[in-house]
């Protein structure tokens, strides 16, 4: 193949350039999606399964490897008819093409640009950078599934975060009108970054005069009063404040009086007003950040983006008169910004190490955001916000955060240790602290478990927070009240149930939207029934309705796809069940409820290896478990007829009497019938009514075999 010249562009709306005029051609999209994937998460080269998994992850493995198959089929046939070697594909990867030996390279992308691109030395180079920025990462392209669109946000703050850094070394150093020009550009991309307004300022101030500095200082306070509810600041200020000084007192008081702004002389005036009184007294939490989206990140397309307000705004213009724009959140992650608390996780302080552990910090505090929003039962703030901001400005009582994650990388005796601590923004107590050994080239899984043990640490420690809080303050909250019921949730009995029943249904009633309660309201239904061996089917379609309501407000919640497959499970549809259990797996993939859930699924579908799989795994993930994990592992082994180890699981159950049938059920089998008995003894206690073939009928197994196993048993451990 003759390879023509072509670029690839994916700042911006993507697209693809060929021939001597820059043509735009025809390419399917996916195939940007493939090039962002190459370039930045695999170095240009990636297996094709682990390619298949990130593109199409939410068809299953098969599905996957089928749908990339055709991806790969149609990017071929396009290259060929253009002429050109974007891609190239063997059996076992994907990689970008090479140049021919000797020959120039063919193709250019403007992300490689950006990432090899030095601070600009001359107005030629700074203009060149600011139009290579069209915009951010894969503009325009959403909907690729939770886990690649929150990859793609992070990307795009990252990426977003290289041109304003280049920028500003540009901009600060050359001045004059190319480097206001260029500082504008940068606000339309970024329009909450201070750092840029505040260059902007001076540029101005130098170069036009006090009015123009004050000028482009009042456009921000209203830009961010209209779209966040905040003010400018102190540095902002500050820094204007001191350009007044320079300028005198009298000049600069006058031109403000004159132009009606009481509240503008105030901020401004000695001795300052006092910072911590310059709002007002007014609160001021963000109302909005952008489009519809609060930057108390969850997993939706474009979240980065949101936080930003990056969105296709304009940049002051030289008068700066551009009105301030702002929509306000809806819906579930509204509810979970306003009623959860805020967790902030700051840029890690990285120090005199190698660069290769400092990328490795960076990385591992943007998964654990993840992480944590996928949990759903934090606010987390969106990780460019949070790399803008630093341990001592103002911000967190700007943006009502609660909870700070500071973490540091040093280096001690050949070991880098990474340090990390949550604090309480208050008083600045430490609430949790731990260090993890870094090690070079250590393997993907290392990561993903220090990742995963980092969430769960640090979700455990704000909701123990909040709960003394709480049990301090006694104001009860939806919040409270959903923790409260977390925590009677630890036992499984039927008193203990109804009392989180109740909890949940208090913080639904104080928050109808928030979608944890309600997912935690449906789970109180489904084990009531479990729990009573009921025939009846009132609280499993109740649960379903108060699942499928939780599912409509919060559709990428893996928690509320669980709750909703539970309760379809026991009324029979098994089918449905695994499809939502498969789906909420996809969107947390290491959530242990979610995999004992699917494994109490895959048993009922008799398809017994996948789900022993599954329970073995969520035990792993969470290795002190709660006692329905252990009744589910004793279930499937019951089924694979291995009953030493379901016993041996079974008495690992801290409250064992809901078990006490399969438990009566395994020692039957195992030939330890006096035992047995007895569990059929404590079991008629609480259940004297229960009959066999009543309870059968209710439980959902696709086997008839299996059904009549456990019926077999049953019968010959004493039930009747």
């Amino acid at each position: 193949m003759v390879d023509r010249p072509h670029t690839l562009i994916l700042l911006g709306s993507p697209m693809l350039q060929c021939g001597e005029d820059d043509r735009a051609v025809a390419f399917p999209q996916k195939g940007f999606v493939l090039a962002a994937l190459l370039r930045l998460a695999f170095d240009g080269r990636a297996p094709r399964a682990a390619l298949a998994d990130w593109i199409y992850g939410d068809t299953g493995e098969t599905g996957a490897l089928a749908n990339f198959r055709q991806l790969l089929s149609r990017i071929q046939n396009r290259q060929a008819a253009l002429g050109l070697d974007l891609f190239a594909v063997s059996r076992q990867d994907v990689r970008f093409a090479r140049a021919r030996t000797g020959a120039p390279a063919a193709g250019s992308c403007d992300v490689d640009r950006l990432l090899r691109a030095e601070v600009p030395r001359d107005a030629a180079s700074l203009a060149s950078l600011t139009s290579l920025y069209r915009g951010d990462l894969l503009d325009g392209i959403a909907g690729q599934g939770e886990t690649l669109d929150a990859w793609i946000g992070v990307q795009r703050g990252r990426l977003r975060e290289r041109f304003g850094e280049l920028v500003l070394g540009g901009a600060t150093a050359l001045g004059g009108s190319v480097g206001q020009d260029a500082l504008r550009r940068l606000i339309e991309v970024d329009p909450y970054r201070e750092e840029a307004w505040r260059a902007l300022i001076t540029l101005r101030g130098r170069s036009q005069g006090l009015a123009a500095a004050e000028e482009t200082f009042e456009h921000l306070r209203q830009r961010l009063d209209a779209e966040l509810g905040t003010e400018p600041d102190a540095k902002t200020a500050e820094l204007l404040y001191g350009l007044r000084r320079r300028a005198g007192p009298a000049r600069s008081s006058r031109d403000a009086e004159a132009s009606g702004d009481r509240r503008f002389v105030r901020l401004l005036d000695p001795p300052f007003q006092g910072l911590a009184a310059r709002f007002e007294g007014r609160a001021a939490p963000p109302r909005s950040l952008g489009a519809g989206a609060q930057d108390t990140q969850t997993p939706k397309p474009d979240a980065t983006r949101a936080s930003t307000g990056s969105r296709g705004g304009s940049a002051p213009p030289d008068g700066d008169k551009s009105a301030p724009r702002g929509e306000g959140p809806n819906g579930a992650i509204a509810a979970l910004a306003t009623i959860a608390p805020k967790l902030c996780l700051l840029r890690p302080e990285v120090g005199a190490v190698d660069p290769m552990f400092a990328e490795f910090a960076e990385g591992l505090i943007e998964d654990v955001t993840l992480g944590l929003c996928r949990l759903r039962s934090i606010a987390v703030i969106a990780p460019h916000t949070a790399r803008q901001i630093d341990r001592t400005s103002d911000a967190a009582d700007r943006f009502a955060i609660r909870y700070l994650v500071e973490s540091s990388l040093r280096s001690l005796a050949g070991r880098v240790r990474l340090s990390v601590r949550l604090l309480r923004v208050g008083d600045r107590v430490t609430l949790w602290a731990e260090e993890f050994d870094i090690a070079a080239g250590a393997p993907a899984d290392h990561h993903r478990e220090l990742s995963r043990s980092l969430v769960l640490a640090l979700a455990d420690r704000v909701e123990q927070a909040e709960f003394q809080r709480f049990e301090t303050t006694r104001e009860p909250s939806a919040y409270h009240q959903y923790l409260s019921g977390r925590r009677h949730l630890h036992r499984l009995d039927l008193p203990a149930v109804r009392r989180a029943r109740h909890a949940f249904s208090r913080a639904a009633d104080l928050a109808p939207d928030f979608v944890p309660a309600l997912n935690g309201l449906a789970r109180t239904l489904v084990l009531e029934w479990l729990l009573l061996a009921r025939t009846e089917q009132d609280l499993l379609r109740q649960a379903r309705r108060i699942a499928a309501r939780a599912v409509d407000l919060d559709p990428f919640s893996g928690e509320a796809l669980r709750e909703l497959a539970s309760a379809s499970l026991f009324l029979g549809g098994l089918d449905e069940a695994l499809a939502g259990l498969a789906n909420a797996e996809r969107l947390a993939p290491h959530h242990a409820d979610i995999l004992a859930e699917h494994a109490d699924a895959l048993t009922h579908s008799s398809e017994l290896l996948p789900a022993l799989r599954r329970i073995e795994k969520a035990i792993e993930l969470n290795p002190l478990p709660p006692d329905d994990y252990l009744w589910k592992a004793g279930g499937t082994l019951f089924l694979l007829e291995n009953y030493d180890e379901a016993l041996a699981y079974l008495g690992r159950m801290k409250q064992g009497e809901p078990a006490y049938r399969l438990t009566a059920a395994c020692l039957a089998r195992a030939g330890r019938r006096e035992e047995a008995a007895f569990y059929v003894e404590k079991a008629l206690e609480d259940q004297p009514n229960f009959q066999i073939s009543e309870w059968i009928a209710t439980i959902p197994l696709r086997s008839p075999d299996h059904l009549a196993h456990y019926a077999e048993a049953l019968n010959e451990a004493g039930f009747r």
